[in-house]
């Protein structure tokens, strides 16, 4: 079953995002950086939203949201998503993985379908249980494309958009003196080369750190117009600030 599933997925063709030029570089080292940014307040009343009475998770907000985005600035409908997930849940009967060290991440995609911009508290449910109902939480795909039992012929579409929700994170300067582990602000050198192809359009990474949300979207100046990502990230924030007022009047 789930093979039948991730071979649907990987076929699964999604808009395109508009470039600014077909010839243009979409390396690492015409990156570029955008930060959206929510302080304590904001955070706290989103996440208040969250937890009031549902069991909707802060990563399905951030992703229907950043659909809506999407769709508000460019006007994508149908986009296709490389979710990486943190890679420790617990599918082997009593496989403690709680005290393991190392990295762990899965990745897989899932589909964003935004048909308009009109923010819906069952269209947010709807999304929530359609990721909680991924297979084997996504681990499976990675599964299965390393034993080469899909992916391995030329009908697989690849994702035009990575998207990492890492959790939550606390300072140094937040955390106790006696703290084992603290956030090094420490420079680690480049993680790739700077002539590297990206193989997505967008990555956007984001995280709660010290009770403030913070999300960081990277893209190529020379593949998209540094004004339209401008644009596209005031909608994103304004789409995550609309549904937590939702959220907020929400009895569900």
């Amino acid at each position: 079953n789930d093979m039948d599933y991730w071979n649907q997925i990987d076929q699964f063709l999604p808009d395109q995002i508009p470039i600014a030029s077909l010839n243009a570089k979409n390396t690492f080292s015409t990156h570029h950086n955008i930060t959206i940014s929510f302080d304590i307040r904001q955070t706290s009343f989103l996440n208040s939203g969250l937890n009031k009475n549902n069991k909707i998770d802060l990563e399905s907000l951030l992703l229907l949201a950043f659909g809506k985005g999407l769709f508000k600035s460019f006007k994508v409908v149908q986009t296709k998503v490389n979710l990486e997930g943190h890679g420790r849940d617990e599918l082997i009967g009593d496989c403690n993985v709680s005290r393991t060290l190392g990295w762990f991440t899965s990745a897989y995609p899932v589909i964003l379908n935004v048909p308009d911009d009109y923010l819906s508290l069952f269209e947010l449910i709807e999304y929530d249980q359609y990721l909680k109902t991924i297979p084997a939480n996504g681990i499976s795909y990675g599964i299965l494309t390393s034993a080469r039992k899909i992916g391995v012929d030329d009908k697989k579409v690849l994702p035009n958009v990575d998207f990492n929700y890492l959790g939550e994170f606390y300072s140094s300067t937040s955390l106790s003196e006696n703290s084992l582990f603290t956030i090094s602000k420490k420079f680690h050198g480049d993680e790739d080369n700077s002539n590297l192809e990206r193989k997505v359009d967008l990555i956007v990474n984001a995280q709660v750190l010290d009770n403030e949300l913070k999300l960081n979207i990277t893209f190529s100046k020379e593949w998209f117009d540094v004004k339209s990502i401008i644009e596209f990230s005031d909608n994103y924030k304004d789409v995550l600030i609309d549904y937590s007022k939702l959220l907020s009047l929400s009895e569900y």
